[in-house]
């Protein structure tokens, strides 16, 4: 996504989405799973047990925040940080994790856009390896009940039962 103000988000920040990954990263920093990535703030699922982790640039303490939570392999989960300018956030699947970050805006911002499942800057390319829907990015603080009801009013993402589905089993009969 180009940079424009809507995401040079500084102030304030909710990054959300439903995530499967085909495995759970593995082995050192370079094969983490981006979701969310811009110059200021990113998202991602860190190797070795699936926890979520985040980093916004020059929010007081800057610094790399990992969930105590975690996703699975093979499982679709809703993920999200969310940021009210004073204190960071896990959520995973709708209930918010134990890890709360004291951290304090704004950020940096920059005329860098937002990239979704993967990044190439810093070390190395980092891409999420499975798939990604729904992703949310918002410049305010989204409530456990708003992410719920995101949850909540997700479009099933199962194939059985979808048109294409039920049309080719009723022509294979």
């Amino acid at each position: 996504v180009a940079n424009s103000d809507e995401v040079d988000i500084d102030e304030s920040l909710t990054m959300a989405a439903w995530v499967y990954p085909n495995e759970l990263p593995a082995g050192g920093q370079e094969n983490k799973f981006t979701i969310f990535f811009k110059l200021t703030y990113y998202m991602q699922i860190e190797p070795n047990g699936g926890k979520i982790a985040y980093y916004f640039y020059e929010a007081a303490p800057e610094g790399y925040h990992i969930s105590d939570g975690g996703v699975k392999a093979k499982e679709w989960s809703h993920v999200a940080v969310v940021w009210d300018g004073k204190e960071a956030n896990f959520y995973i699947n709708g209930k918010k994790d134990t890890k709360v970050i004291a951290q304090k805006g704004p950020g940096k911002s920059n005329q860098n856009g937002v990239r979704f499942g993967g990044e190439d800057a810093g070390c190395c390319p980092r891409f999420f390896q499975g798939r990604i829907d729904e992703v949310v990015l918002a410049n305010y603080p989204l409530s456990e009940v708003d992410l719920q009801k995101l949850i909540k009013d997700a479009l099933d993402v199962s194939a059985t039962g979808k048109l294409a589905m039920t049309w080719g089993h009723i022509k294979s009969r």
